[in-house]
């Protein structure tokens, strides 16, 4: 880690919209001094050079910079049976089971702990499902109002302390990039309690 002189952080996220060399440039003489970078998006290739390209930059320009790394954590997604959009009324229902109904998660024992009238948010609240009814498998969602359900959009289960790791396969590895190219900051999502932090500083 780096000590720096500035306090106030404009931060840009690097993606493939924004990580030519002409674009970053235009970022550091506008006075980004903080780079963001998205681990759960892109390879591990294209994060190390991605990265090492904003710090050569930053360095030949003389600009002084952070850069952090977003890691993806214990993070639950819905997955559609299809891959495809799946469009429900207000108060439709749909099945949330294993992978033969229509809705599954990437986390099928998120499943368990959900009880009847408990809440099911997707895409970062936007989506708002309840249970309607529980079976031993599988649970019945309904619709509070009416929306459009994507494949792989993030599940929040409000309430709900599932057993899962703090930190994905993907996230290990991605620490080991972290580690090799002198990383300022990495930020955890999803953080639940201490013991998450505390296995991210292991």
């Amino acid at each position: 880690m780096k000590n720096t002189k500035f306090k106030t952080k404009i931060i840009a996220t690097i993606g493939p919209s924004s990580d030519s060399p002409e674009v970053i440039l235009d970022f550091l003489k506008s006075g980004v001094n903080m780079f963001r970078f998205n681990m759960k998006h892109g390879t591990k290739k294209w994060h190390k050079e991605k990265i090492q390209l904003v710090q050569n930059l930053a360095k030949k320009h003389k600009k002084k910079i952070q850069v952090f790394v977003d890691l993806q954590g214990p993070e639950i997604r819905i997955l559609t049976k299809t891959g495809k959009d799946i469009n429900l009324k207000r108060k439709e229902k749909i099945t949330l089971g294993n992978g033969r109904s229509k809705l599954s998660l990437t986390h099928p024992k998120a499943i368990k702990s959900l009880k009847k009238n408990d809440l099911v948010l997707i895409d970062d609240g936007f989506l708002r499902l309840k249970v309607a009814r529980k079976n031993k498998a599988s649970v019945m969602l309904e619709a509070i109002e009416d929306c459009v359900l994507k494949n792989f959009k993030g599940v929040n289960l409000p309430g709900k302390n599932i057993k899962i790791s703090s930190l994905a396969k993907r996230d290990i590895e991605n620490l080991e990039i972290a580690k090799k190219i002198n990383i300022d900051f990495i930020a955890l999502s999803f953080v639940r309690n201490a013991k998450d932090i505390l296995d991210l500083k292991i």
